[in-house]
């Protein structure tokens, strides 16, 4: 049985080590590469099965703007999933989708308007995902294009 475990807005940084090693190995097989530092990412969401990482999306924030009533909070209308992925055998399981689905619907409960993505073209796969959960094309270049999906919120 597949359980979703959301640490949203809590730093990776603070999981324990058992989980760190598990999305380094997760990071290791979707990418064959770690990357940008895992600790860094704010916003992570988790699945889980028996304990062991199985999937995961993390989330970037970009600030534009503070509240006019209380300068020091942020706002954020946009965000940017920096990661996504699945371990390869539990893959094709709609994982993915629930993932992304949780975001935008934790998403809409804030001022969050679009969340965006930026996708190598040579990736046709994830591309088709993206188009498939009402994404779209934003702009294109010769390397990637950004897709993006508004917030009904």
């Amino acid at each position: 049985m597949l359980s979703m475990r959301l640490l949203y807005h809590i730093p990776a940084a603070f999981l324990p080590p058992r989980v760190k090693n598990q999305l380094t190995n997760l990071l290791l097989e979707c990418f064959h590469r770690v990357g940008y530092a895992f600790e860094n990412y704010d916003n992570v969401v988790l699945v889980q099965q028996d304990n062991c990482v199985i999937g995961l999306l993390c989330v970037r924030e970009v600030v534009d703007d503070v509240d006019e009533e209380d300068q020091c909070k942020p706002i954020c209308r946009e965000m940017y999933v920096e990661k996504l992925c699945v371990l390869k055998r539990f893959r094709n399981l709609g994982i993915a989708t629930e993932m992304l689905q949780y975001v935008s619907d934790e998403l809409a409960k804030t001022q969050t308007q679009v969340l965006h993505v930026d996708k190598n073209d040579r990736h046709e796969i994830m591309c088709e995902f993206y188009k498939k959960r009402g994404f779209f094309p934003r702009y294109s270049n010769k390397k990637e294009t950004c897709f993006e999906k508004k917030m009904a919120n």
